[in-house]
């Protein structure tokens, strides 16, 4: 980590905490769904240009993102 960028907390509702099923859930349906948006029209460097745009975030980064998405749930999830 950079020495100027903030440390990353995550704040957790103890009183509410999420079900293990339903962070694996949305795992899923967030992988699935960027799959889907490969498969579209839109090319990867559209995408990287909308996302820069809405972000203000250097493409490089966006790209690690991108990169990322589909491997979560082989990452984080058991088969």
């Amino acid at each position: 980590m950079a020495k100027n960028e903030p440390a990353i907390t995550v704040k957790k509702n103890m009183d509410n905490p999420e079900p293990v099923e339903i962070i694996a859930k949305s795992i899923m349906d967030l992988s699935d769904g960027f799959a889907k948006i490969q498969a579209g029209k839109l090319n990867r460097r559209a995408l990287l240009l909308l996302l820069k745009d809405a972000t203000g975030l250097p493409m490089s980064d966006i790209g690690k993102v991108l990169d990322a998405i589909p491997k979560l749930k082989e990452l984080y999830l058991k088969k």
